[in-house]
C-alpha cells in the first residue's frame, strides 16, 4: 500500500558532531557578507518587483488522501505564493521517470467541478494548470526525488548516457505537464542510507551514495541547465531550476559543492526543519532561526542563521538562498525540566519511554496518523500545524512557550513531559524579517497540507499568509507571462446552406501523436496533447452573429461581434484526443463566406468555471504554427504520406502500402524503410487499424494510425415516393415530423441522414385502434403494457420485446378477435396491472433508496416490487451524534407500510453531502477515537430502533486506503455488526463501484476490507457515476462492477447486490423529468432534456442488468426511487419486478 502521508517528506536529519566552530567576527573573507543577527530597520527593504524574492510551496501528492483530510490544490492560496513544487516525481537507475502515485498526478479529480477519474484534465498536475491559469503571480514546478526517493541518483549522475536520457525525459515531462521549473531533491549526496521501511515501506534510502556524487551532482545540474535553456528558447519561455539542499554544515560541506551548485541554480531551498527530532538524547527547536548557546549540540550549526552563515561563507550569492519553514511539529514523549526554569523542557533530557511501529524502543511522542509499520510506522511527534488544536487535546497539558534567543516556539507539559517543536505566526514573521534584513532569496515552506484554515477561508493559509505579507506587504504579487501550451491543430471551413439557413461546419482536427513509450511519458504526453474543454472564437468581417447549427456546437454565445461557441457542453466534444477530431457547425446571420472569417481561435481549460490555459489562433492569416521550422542544423522528423483513412467493400484487394510515401529533410525518400503493424480481413466488415512508422537517421520516428473500413454491399436507395418529405440532408430535431415511403415518423432527438425505417432516431406513428392498441410493426421495439393488433389478435407486451406476437413467452394473448364479456371498469389511462409482491418468492434483493426529503412522494412506492427500503439519510455529526431525522412522519408511513407487505425497511446513514458539504471528514471526526466510535454507533442503533427500522445501511462516501480512514471505518462497521445482531437487525454498506468504467481499479475500494465484508450482510454496490455520458452506467461498466466484488474480492454471491441509477448524466435529470421531455426515452438510454443530453439507463438496460444479477449476483439496488415514473408501464422499477418474476 503507498504511504501518502507527511512522513514520506518529513527528513530524520543525519547529524554530526564537528569539531570545526563557524566563528562570526568583525574581520571576514573579502566578499563574505556581514549578517544581520538581530533586526536592522536602516536596512533596506525588498520591493514587491523584486523577481528575485521567493514564496515557495512544497505541495506533497499524497496530500489528497484521507491522510491529510483530502487536500486539494484548489485548497492551496495561491494568489500568497510565487512558486509551487508538485512533490515528488520518481525515477530508476536507467533514467526512466515514475510516478509515486499515479492516481494522484493523473487519474484523481482532486476536487474540481465536473472531472471525471482518468480524464485528460484530472490529477493534481491538471489541477496545478488551472491553478496558475487564475493566478498569474505563481510558477508550478515539480519536484524530483525526495527523503524516500533518492535511491537512484547515484547511478543517474555518474553515467553521462544515462544522465542524458534522465535529462531528456524531464524536459519531455514538463514540456507536456506546462511547467515552469524543475526542483532536484537529492537527499542526500555522499552520505549512504538504508531505507527506513518501518517508517515509509516505499524508502528507497541511499544506500548506493559514493564520494564521487558531490562532483557528479554538478554535472547532472548543468546537464539540466543547459537543456532547460534550450528548451526554454524552442518554446520562447524562460526555465527555472531549483534545488533542496540540507540545512547542517556537515552536510553540506561533505556533499555540495557551494559555489559550483550556486553558479547553475536559479535558487536553493535550504531545508531549514528536521534539525532537531527523536533521534535527540535532548529537546530542542527543530526549526529555529537562531542557535541558543544553551543548546548542547549548539557546535552543529543546526540553526536558520547558521546554516545560512555557512553558505555565505562559502560564496553562494545572498539572493539565491531561501530558508525553510516547517508547518509541522516534531515531538520528544518525556523530556525533563532542563536547566533554565525561564524555558522548561527546553534542551531536556528525552527518555526512552516509547515505542516504534517495529518495537524499537523510542523518545518520540505520538503522531497525528496512528503509528503503523510502514506508513509512518516512526513516533517523531509530527503534527500539522492546522491540527495543533488536535494535539493539545491529545497532551491537554502543554502550555506555549518562546525562546527569545532562536526566535522560536515550543510546546511543553511540565507535569508528563511532552514537548513539541514547531513554526507558529511569530517564529515565521521573524523568519520573513530575517530574509529582509539579510538581502536572501526567499522562503520555502515544507508543506501546503499542513497550514491552518482561517475564519474567513476555505483555504489553509493562516501562515502563508503571514509570509506573504512580511515579505511583499500587503499588496498583489507581481505578476508574470505565463507560459501557455500550444495546441498543435488543424482547422478546416466549409460554407453550407440548408433549409432556410447558412454557416460553417468547423473540423478541428488534432495533430497530435502517441509517440511517447516511456510509462510516465505515455500519459503525461496524452494529457498534455489533448485539447481539454475547447472553446471556439470567431471574427468575422461583417460582425455577423452565430447560434447553433445542430449538435455538437455546443453553447453558443455572441459578444462583441465574436462568436462564441463553447462545444465542451456537448460531452462529446469535452476533448479532442490526439489524432481525432471533432466537427460541428454554426448557423450565422452574415454571409456565410470563407471570405467574411477574420479567424479563428481555440482555447481550452481544466475545468469549465475556470481559467483559460492556451488561447491561439487556429484559422485565418494569423494562426499560429506550433511547430515552426527547425533551426539551421536542427534535425527535423520525417513525414508520412498517403495514409488517409478509407472505406473499402468486402472482397475488395487492399495493399497498406499502395500510395504511402515517407520523405525527410534530411535524409530524402524514407518509404521503403516504412513499417505497418496492424491486419485488415477484406473478407470480413469491419472498422480495422494499421499503425505506419518510419525513423530517419538521428532515431526520430513519425507514427501515423490509419483507420480501414471494410463494409458489405448497401442496397441501393429506392426512389423516393411522391408525396415523402424526408430530406437525408437535412437536420432534425426531437417532435419534426416527416413522410418516408408513404408512412409518417416523428424525430426523437438531433439527427441528419439517418433512415427513419432502421434508426431508433425516428420512431413510426401509428394511429391506435377503437380497443386502444395499435397495429404491429415488425421490428419495433415494445415494452411492458404496449398492446398491439397482429393477425387479427390483441397481444400485451409484458417486458421490452421487438420478437412478433404470440411467438414467445413476451407476449400476452388479450383477445383473439372473437367477443369477450366486458370487464370491470379499471384505470382507462394505465391498462398495465401491478404484479404480484416479490417479497417471499425469492431470495434475490430489490433494495430501494428513498430519499427523506420527498415526503410528498411515499404513496408511489411500489411495494410489489421491493423487498427492502433504505431510508436516506440520517445526517452525522462530528462529536458522534445524528441530526434529527428529516421527516420522520414519512418515515414511520413507509415503515408501517412496507412492515405491512413483508417489505423490511434500513435506516440509510450518511450520503455523499448535507448541505453541499462532504460528509467524509465528518465520519473521520465521529469515529476519531474509540469513545465516539462507540458513542457514534449507539446513535445510529438508538435512532434505527427508535423509529422502528429493520436495520442499517452505512453510506460513508468515502473510506478511503490510506491513513487512519479505513480502520475507523472497519472498527464503526464491527462494533454496528456485533451489537445489532443481538436484536437480529440487517447491516449493509453502500460502497465505491470497485473498477471505473475502463475497468481500473479503485485504489479506495480496499478500504473496505475483508473483516467489513465478513460483518455485512450485503454491500450495495454504486455501478453509476462512473462519469459524464456513456460512462455513467453502462451494462458494461455493471458487470465490471459487479465481478469486481464478487471475484477479485472473493464475496458471496448473496453478498453483492448491483446498484442502477433512476437518473440521466451529465443533466441529473431524473427518469421521470427525462421521459416527460421523450415520451419514448424509456426503451432508449440517451435523450435530449432541456438542450442537453442525458445517458440513463432504459428499461432494455435495466432488465439486462437485472438479468445479469440474477444469474451471478444477490440482487439489484436503485438509487432512488422516488426518481422512477409512476407510469407502470414505464417504469424502471416495474420492469426490475417483472424480470424477477419472470425467472422465478
Amino acid at each position: 500500500m503507498k504511504s501518502k502521508r507527511l512522513q514520506r517528506k518529513l527528513k530524520r536529519m543525519l547529524t554530526f558532531v564537528t569539531t570545526t566552530t563557524l566563528l562570526l567576527t568583525s574581520i571576514l573573507t573579502p566578499g563574505v557578507t556581514v549578517l544581520a543577527s538581530t533586526k536592522n530597520n536602516d536596512v533596506p527593504k525588498f520591493s514587491p518587483a523584486n523577481k528575485n524574492l521567493r514564496n515557495v510551496m512544497y505541495y506533497g501528492d499524497w496530500s489528497i488522501w484521507g491522510g491529510q483530510g483530502n487536500f486539494y490544490p484548489n485548497g492551496i492560496p495561491a494568489d500568497q505564493l510565487t512558486h509551487l513544487n508538485f512533490a515528488f516525481l520518481d525515477f530508476d537507475a536507467n533514467g526512466n521517470l515514475i510516478f509515486t502515485d499515479k492516481d494522484a498526478a493523473i487519474g484523481a479529480p482532486v476536487g474540481m467541478d465536473g472531472v471525471q477519474w482518468g480524464a485528460a484534465n484530472a490529477g493534481i498536475l491538471s489541477a496545478l494548470q488551472d491553478l496558475r491559469a487564475s493566478n498569474p503571480n505563481l510558477k508550478v514546478g515539480v519536484s524530483i526525488g525526495g527523503w524516500s526517493k533518492s535511491g537512484d541518483f547515484t547511478a543517474v549522475a555518474k553515467d553521462a548516457s544515462i544522465r542524458a536520457k534522465f535529462v531528456d525525459n524531464v524536459m519531455k515531462f514538463i514540456k507536456y505537464t506546462n511547467m515552469d521549473f524543475v526542483d532536484v531533491d537529492w537527499e542526500y549526496p555522499v552520505f549512504v542510507r538504508e531505507g527506513d521501511t518501518v517508517d515509509n515501506q516505499n524508502d528507497e534510502g541511499t544506500p548506493h551514495s559514493i564520494p564521487s556524487d558531490k562532483e557528479n551532482y554538478i554535472l547532472l545540474l548543468q546537464d539540466l541547465r543547459e537543456a532547460l535553456d534550450k528548451q526554454g528558447e524552442e518554446l520562447n519561455r524562460t526555465y527555472e531550476l531549483s534545488v533542496a539542499i540540507p540545512a547542517s554544515k556537515t552536510q553540506l560541506e561533505t556533499a555540495i559543492d557551494v559555489p559550483g551548485l550556486f553558479g547553475i541554480v536559479d535558487f536553493a531551498n535550504v531545508m531549514t526543519y528536521d534539525l532537531h527530532g527523536a533521534w535527540d538524547e535532548v529537546s530542542g527547536h527543530h526549526t529555529g532561526l537562531y542557535t541558543n548557546p544553551k543548546d548542547p549540540n549548539k557546535d552543529q550549526g543546526l540553526s536558520v542563521h547558521d546554516s545560512v552563515s555557512y553558505l555565505l561563507s562559502e560564496g553562494a550569492p545572498s539572493d539565491k538562498i531561501v530558508i525553510g519553514a516547517a508547518f509541522y511539529t516534531r515531538g520528544w514523549e518525556k523530556v525533563s525540566m532542563g536547566e533554565d526554569p525561564s524555558t522548561p523542557g527546553l534542551f531536556g533530557e528525552a527518555e526512552i519511554c516509547t515505542q516504534d511501529a517495529d518495537q524499537t524502543p523510542s523518545r518520540g511522542a505520538s503522531n497525528e496518523a496512528p503509528l503503523k509499520a510502514g506508513e509512518g510506522g516512526r513516533r517523531t511527534g509530527v503534527w500539522n500545524y492546522g491540527s495543533l488544536n488536535k494535539l493539545k487535546a491529545a497532551y491537554p497539558g502543554l502550555k506555549e512557550y518562546w525562546d527569545d534567543t532562536a526566535k522560536a516556539p515550543y510546546l511543553y507539559d511540565s507535569n508528563n513531559g511532552a514537548f513539541f517543536t514547531y513554526d507558529n505566526k511569530r517564529s515565521i514573521g521573524e523568519k520573513a524579517s530575517y530574509v529582509l534584513d539579510n538581502n536572501l532569496g526567499g522562503m520555502i515552506t515544507w508543506s501546503a497540507s499542513g497550514d491552518a484554515v482561517t475564519n474567513d477561508s476555505s483555504k489553509r493559509d493562516e501562515l502563508t499568509k503571514v509570509i506573504k505579507k512580511e515579505l511583499f506587504g500587503n499588496g498583489p504579487l507581481p505578476e508574470y507571462e505565463i507560459g501557455k501550451p500550444s495546441i498543435d491543430v488543424t482547422v478546416t471551413v466549409n460554407p453550407y446552406e440548408e433549409q432556410n439557413a447558412k454557416g460553417y461546419e468547423i473540423t478541428i482536427k488534432n495533430n497530435g501523436a502517441k509517440n511517447e513509450t516511456d510509462s510516465v511519458l505515455s500519459l503525461v504526453e496524452a494529457a498534455g496533447e489533448t485539447v481539454k474543454l475547447p472553446k471556439v472564437y470567431i471574427r468575422t468581417q461583417s460582425g455577423a452573429n452565430f447560434t447553433t447549427g445542430g449538435y455538437g456546437s455546443g453553447t453558443v454565445t455572441n459578444e462583441n461581434g465574436v462568436g462564441i461557441a463553447d462545444l465542451s457542453t456537448v460531452y462529446d466534444n469535452q476533448t479532442i484526443e490526439q489524432g481525432n477530431t471533432c466537427t460541428f457547425k454554426l448557423a450565422t446571420s452574415g454571409p456565410g463566406t470563407l471570405e467574411d472569417i477574420v479567424s479563428i481561435e481555440l482555447s481550452q481549460r481544466i475545468t469549465s468555471s475556470g481559467s483559460e490555459i492556451s488561447r491561439q489562433v487556429v484559422y485565418g492569416e494569423e494562426a499560429s504554427n506550433p511547430n515552426p521550422d527547425p533551426e539551421p542544423g536542427e534535425n527535423t522528423k520525417p513525414v508520412i504520406l498517403g495514409a488517409d483513412n478509407v472505406t473499402i467493400k468486402v472482397g475488395d484487394s487492399f495493399n497498406p502500402l499502395a500510395g504511402v510515401t515517407a520523405t525527410d529533410k534530411e535524409d530524402g525518400d524514407l518509404t521503403s524503410a516504412i513499417k505497418v503493424s496492424g491486419t485488415v480481413d477484406t473478407n470480413k466488415e469491419g472498422v480495422y487499424t494499421l499503425v505506419y512508422s518510419v525513423t530517419d537517421s538521428d532515431d526520430a520516428i513519425t507514427t501515423v494510425n490509419r483507420v480501414v473500413t471494410v463494409k458489405g454491399e448497401q442496397p441501393e436507395e429506392p426512389e423516393q415516393p411522391e408525396g415523402d418529405t424526408y430530406d437525408p440532408n437535412a437536420v432534425y430535431t426531437r417532435g419534426d415530423t416527416v413522410i418516408y415511403n408513404g408512412k409518417t415518423y416523428v424525430c426523437n432527438w438531433w439527427t441528419q441522414g439517418e433512415n427513419p425505417e432502421t434508426s431508433l432516431a425516428w420512431t413510426l406513428q401509428v394511429n391506435p385502434n377503437p380497443d386502444g392498441s395499435k397495429e404491429y410493426v415488425p421490428g419495433q421495439v415494445y415494452i411492458g403494457g404496449d398492446l398491439v393488433s397482429y393477425n387479427g389478435k390483441v397481444y400485451k407486451a409484458l417486458w421490452w420485446t421487438n420478437s412478433i406476437p404470440g411467438s414467445d413467452e413476451s407476449w400476452q394473448l388479450i383477445s383473439n378477435g372473437e367477443p369477450e364479456e366486458p370487464e370491470e371498469p379499471g384505470n382507462p389511462e394505465d391498462p398495465f396491472e401491478p404484479g404480484d409482491p416479490i417479497v417471499g418468492t425469492t431470495d434475490f434483493k430489490i433494495v430501494g433508496y428513498y430519499p427523506s426529503w420527498e415526503p410528498g412522494k411515499i404513496d408511489t412506492i411500489q411495494y410489489n416490487n421491493l423487498t427492502h427500503i433504505n431510508y436516506a439519510f440520517a445526517i452525522p455529526t462530528g462529536d458522534g451524534d445524528l441530526l434529527p431525522l428529516e421527516n420522520p412522519e414519512a418515515a414511520k408511513a413507509i415503515i408501517k407500510e412496507a412492515h405491512s407487505k413483508g417489505v423490511k425497511v434500513l435506516l440509510a446513514v450518511g450520503g455523499w453531502s448535507y448541505n453541499d458539504v462532504p460528509l467524509e471528514p465528518t465520519f473521520m471526526a465521529a469515529t476519531s477515537t474509540e469513545e465516539k466510535t462507540i458513542k457514534f454507533g449507539n446513535s445510529i442503533i438508538a435512532m434505527a430502533k427508535q423509529y422502528g427500522f429493520d436495520g442499517v445501511d452505512m453510506d460513508w462516501e468515502h473510506p478511503r486506503a490510506d491513513g487512519s480512514s479505513k480502520q475507523q471505518y472497519e472498527n464503526l462497521m464491527i462494533y454496528l455488526s456485533k451489537e445489532l445482531k443481538k436484536d437480529d437487525m440487517l447491516l449493509t454498506s453502500a460502497v465505491l463501484s470497485g473498477v471505473t468504467p475502463e475497468g481500473v481499479t479503485y485504489w479506495d475500494s480496499q478500504a473496505h476490507t475483508d473483516k467489513v465484508i465478513d460483518c455485512v450482510d450485503w454491500f450495495n454496490v454504486m455501478a453509476y457515476d462512473g462519469g459524464d455520458g456513456d460512462r455513467h452506467s453502462s451494462y458494461e461498466f455493471a458487470v465490471n462492477c459487479g465481478n469486481y466484488w464478487r471475484h477479485t474480492r472473493g464475496m458471496a454471491a448473496n453478498k453483492v447486490v448491483l446498484g442502477v441509477p433512476f437518473y440521466g448524466r451529465p443533466s441529473w435529470a431524473t427518469y421521470a423529468e427525462i421521459l416527460a421531455a421523450n415520451s419514448e426515452a424509456y426503451h432508449m438510454d440517451i435523450s435530449m432534456i432541456n438542450g442537453m443530453e442525458a445517458h440513463y439507463n432504459g428499461i432494455p438496460t435495466i432488465r439486462k442488468k437485472t438479468e445479469w444479477a440474477l444469474d451471478n449476483l444477490g440482487g439489484i439496488m436503485a438509487w432512488e426511487i422516488s426518481q422512477d415514473t409512476t407510469s407502470l408501464d414505464k417504469s424502471l422499477l416495474n420492469a426490475i419486478g417483472d424480470t424477477v418474476r419472470s425467472k422465478k
